[in-house]
């Protein structure tokens, strides 16, 4: 799973991940549901929100809502929505309100996304569907754009060591 990297801006991620520390992630909610008796491969469809906001000038929380929906031959075969609350202390400069957001949407879902793909593996067995293991989150996902016919990048020399001057 990756993040969008439309309208991320990472220096303003930046500048708020360099003045907190993480407390706290507990789940705030949950809803599931799921068909009696589903058949067949399952597709998994997962979407999030997130938002921050500064309780006090010590204190940012990240809500991060997560909803999942699986399907079997195209009938819905599970529904889950979790909610992870984040706490983190500010414990360095008093953070901007416009960075807050841009912080939530990258660190609130790569700080939760462990515990979500714990959560889904263990409720979509409980269901009695295939466990599902969501893929490692990533923010920005590497680019290979290599083509066969292009020829690979020379690998980087040592530089040769100095020698010593001496008369």
């Amino acid at each position: 799973m990756e993040l969008a990297e439309s309208g991320l801006d990472l220096a303003a991620v930046s500048r708020v991940a360099r003045n907190i520390d993480l407390r706290d992630i507990r789940v705030v909610q949950v809803a599931a549901s799921c068909s009696p008796a589903p058949e067949g491969a399952i597709e998994p469809q997962i979407t999030f929100n997130c938002k921050g906001a500064l309780v006090t000038a010590t204190q940012l929380n990240v809500a991060c809502d997560y909803f999942f929906k699986a399907t079997s031959a195209g009938v819905q075969a599970a529904l889950v929505n979790v909610t992870y609350l984040l706490r983190y202390e500010v414990v360095g400069d008093a953070l901007a309100e416009r960075d807050v957001d841009q912080f939530a949407n990258v660190n609130g879902v790569y700080h939760s996304w462990p515990f979500l793909r714990q959560f889904l593996f263990d409720i979509t067995a409980k269901m009695g569907l295939p466990p599902l293991t969501l893929p490692v989150f990533q923010v920005l996902p590497k680019k290979k754009t290599v083509r066969s016919d292009q020829q690979p990048l020379p690998k980087k020399r040592k530089p040769a060591p100095r020698k010593a001057l001496s008369e």
